[in-house]
């Protein structure tokens, strides 16, 4: 009895330690077959503290490198671009110029061709000349000579069209033929007798943006500004219109109020 008993136990207590066995097998199992972390991985994680101990630096992109780019220079403004900033008498942009060797010369050419006495004709501007041209670094002075009878047929012609009496020759090309220039002032009108001939010449300083900046483009430039010629001329004849209208309602009111006076 006493044998049987003893062989029992013993019977339980081995099955005891296979259960055991067993349990903790599927238990160990079960933990490694989880962990997705690679051998780096693992690495990493145990060895991070002692990384940041060490000199060594974890691999990453490098800097690109370093060079001495110089500053951007800026683009130096013409005339007329720092008349449009700030506005003041033209011709002292003009006088405030030094001449350029390299460009003053083909800004003149261009000029020249384009208020050519031919070009003046075209437009039924005969006795209208360029006398002198003179250019600077981004700015020209230009002298025009004309008769005293050919600016009042210019003024007559030009009211007819619906413009100002006040039209001169000049004026009246580029309403014809678009601007010269990108900006133009400082105009001047003196009386001139030469060999007892009375005439007018007219100065005015005129000065260059970007788009008209380089004497071989300008005359592309100046196509550009004949296409838009006939939006110029509508421009003036609606300033004009509003003018007339405004002077017509003013003869009116003092006509009006003469005749309650009487």
């Amino acid at each position: 009895m006493r044998y049987r008993t003893r062989l029992v136990v013993l019977s339980l207590g081995l099955l005891a330690g296979v259960l055991f066995a067993l349990l903790f097998s599927k238990t160990t199992g079960s933990e490694v077959s989880v962990s997705d972390e690679g051998p780096l991985d693992q690495m990493d994680r145990s060895g991070a503290a002692g990384a940041e101990s060490t000199s060594e630096k974890p691999r990453g992109k490098r800097a690109p490198p370093r060079f001495n780019v110089p500053p951007t220079v800026p683009r130096i403004l013409t005339a007329a671009e720092l008349f449009m900033k700030q506005p003041r008498p033209f011709d002292t942009f003009y006088n405030e110029e030094d001449r350029d060797p390299a460009w003053a010369p083909q800004m003149e050419s261009r000029l020249q061709a384009r208020l050519s006495a031919a070009a003046f004709e075209s437009v039924g501007l005969e006795g209208l000349n360029m006398s002198h041209v003179d250019c600077k670094k981004t700015t020209c002075r230009v002298e025009l000579q004309y008769s005293h009878e050919l600016r009042d047929k210019v003024s007559e012609r030009a009211f007819a069209d619906g413009f100002s009496r006040e039209t001169d020759p000049i004026g009246y090309y580029e309403m014809q033929t678009g601007n010269i220039a990108t900006v133009g002032g400082s105009t001047r009108v003196d009386e001139v007798t030469k060999d007892g001939v009375k005439y007018l010449r007219k100065t005015v300083f005129i000065g260059f943006g970007s788009g008209a900046m380089d004497p071989t483009r300008y005359p592309k430039w100046s196509e550009s500004k004949k296409a838009q010629a006939e939006e110029l001329r509508e421009r003036f004849r609606l300033v004009e219109q509003m003018r007339r209208e405004k002077e017509a309602q003013k003869t009116a009111v003092q006509s009006a109020a003469a005749k309650l006076s009487l």
